[in-house]
């Protein structure tokens, strides 16, 4: 099962919600496609990290100019991340 991040829906405009999130952590990826983005993301969630340590997913995942990024569990912050061997997360 996939956890999701706890929001605030702060503002309807039709069918657009403005929301509101509690401070996250994001593992984040600058690659020509999405499709390359998510493949190294991925790899990094399912073990391609120090100490070779699967994460569990979360939702929303980001696309956006270029850059895809997946929310890390809250039991995770900056410094307790798992470090990526791939110097591209």
């Amino acid at each position: 099962m996939t956890a999701t991040v706890e929001y605030e829906v702060v503002q309807q405009l039709g069918p657009v919600e403005i929301r509101r999130y509690p401070s996250i952590t994001l593992v984040t990826v600058d690659a020509a496609s999405d499709n390359r983005a998510f493949a190294i993301l991925f790899d990094y969630i399912s073990g391609n990290n120090e100490p070779n340590q699967q994460i569990a997913t979360t939702a929303p995942v980001i696309s956006g100019q270029g850059s895809f990024s997946f929310i890390l569990p809250s039991s995770y912050d900056i410094h307790t991340a798992p470090r990526p061997w791939d110097l591209n997360v």
